[in-house]
């Protein structure tokens, strides 16, 4: 009798215990398709990573290797069910199940606790790295977690910042963009855009041309949009007719300043300086998105929803002037307005003739005023 009652208490303990443990791990997401970019550099992880409660969990002896830790400064204790790690005078303890962590032995509390998952034991990976005073950022379109060190961090800060400051000083510059699109739906389709484009920032005149080549197989469709502004109204050209409307103070405004890449974090935490043979330049590059640029773009061609499978950026500035010379952007993703079909995209920008004499007319058939 004893034996049965002692049967039926185990089975109601394991029984309790599976529904308890499928309850926990029902609010974890495996997201495979989560990147970890530590410096600059994609880090590998044998193990999924995974998502609790909006924050992203790393299994913690994978993390604190890439993150500089030697493995014999790495502890489980399994009694304890704690992780203890040692990085120069830096420690810090976390327990399974608990959102007290201790630094230094000081008490700080997380947003997520460490769980076991899968036989792996994992842990928050924005607070141990900023425990070892990094920096991290999400990019939401790479699906990237942006881990940096904080003196690299300020290093690209500064030099965006020096960037922000001598584009946005200019008088005139001129600038050539071009975005090639390229997808793969039940046809295939490719979209050129070529923008050239002169600005006098003091006059507060803006002109561009826009040549757009669109194909659908044997099918070609090339179009030109001409556009003028004086700061004031905005003049669009469409099939040989011009349209106007009047500018808001934020369109304005926009139209005759730099994109503020100082101002974007996720820049600092993702760019790195690229050792590079072009001569007094500085070449910054990284698997992050730079939404000034690809926003605008896809603005054009209305996609919506998209998500980066891959992505590439690089930026070279002149190191004298820290004026940019050139952006590119190439990228590889999805989009739900494009019922989920795969796109490649191009970018490229370039930037020239710095404060020279651009003398910006309004166009043949254009009565301003």
């Amino acid at each position: 009798m004893k034996k049965i009652y002692l049967l039926v208490c185990c089975f109601f303990m394991v029984a309790f215990l599976n529904v308890s443990t499928c309850f926990a791990q029902s609010n974890i997401v495996e997201s495979p398709n989560v990147k970890i970019n530590i410096n600059g550099k994609a880090s590998t992880y044998s193990n999924v990573p995974i998502i609790v409660s909006g924050r992203t969990l790393l299994p913690f002896r994978e993390i604190s290797q890439n993150l500089g830790v030697d493995d014999n400064n790495i502890i489980w204790n399994a009694s304890e069910k704690s992780v203890t790690v040692h990085k120069d005078s830096i420690k810090i303890y976390l327990k399974i199940g608990d959102t007290t962590a201790y630094v230094n032995d000081q008490p700080v509390i997380i947003d997520v606790a460490p769980i076991i998952y899968k036989y792996r034991t994992y842990i928050p990976v924005r607070f141990i790295s900023q425990s070892f005073g990094m920096k991290v950022g999400w990019d939401s379109i790479s699906h990237t977690v942006l881990i940096k060190n904080e003196s690299d961090y300020n290093e690209i800060k500064d030099i965006l910042t020096n960037v922000d400051q001598s584009m946005n000083s200019l008088k005139s510059y001129r600038s050539k963009f071009k975005g090639d699109l390229k997808i793969s739906i039940d046809t295939n389709y490719i979209s050129k855009q070529e923008i050239i484009s002169e600005s006098d920032n003091i006059k507060r005149f803006l002109y561009f041309t826009l040549k757009s080549s669109v194909a659908f197989d044997d099918k070609h469709i090339n179009d030109t949009i001409k556009f003028f502004s004086d700061g004031v109204m905005a003049y669009t050209n469409v099939d040989n007719e011009w349209y106007e409307r009047m500018l808001d103070n934020e369109e304005s405004e926009g139209m005759f300043s730099f994109e503020k890449l100082a101002s974007n974090d996720l820049l600092s935490t993702g760019l790195s300086i690229d050792n590079s043979d072009l001569p007094d330049t500085i070449v910054l590059k990284g698997n992050i998105d730079i939404k000034e640029f690809t926003q605008s773009f896809l603005n054009l061609e209305q996609i919506e929803g998209c998500s980066f499978n891959s992505v590439s950026a690089k930026m070279i500035i002149d190191r004298n002037t820290y004026h940019v010379l050139s952006v590119q952007i190439e990228a590889v993703g999805t989009s739900k307005s494009l019922d989920g079909s795969e796109f490649n995209l191009l970018i490229e920008c370039e930037y020239m003739d710095f404060d020279t004499d651009i003398e910006i007319l309004a166009p043949d058939g254009l009565i301003v005023g």
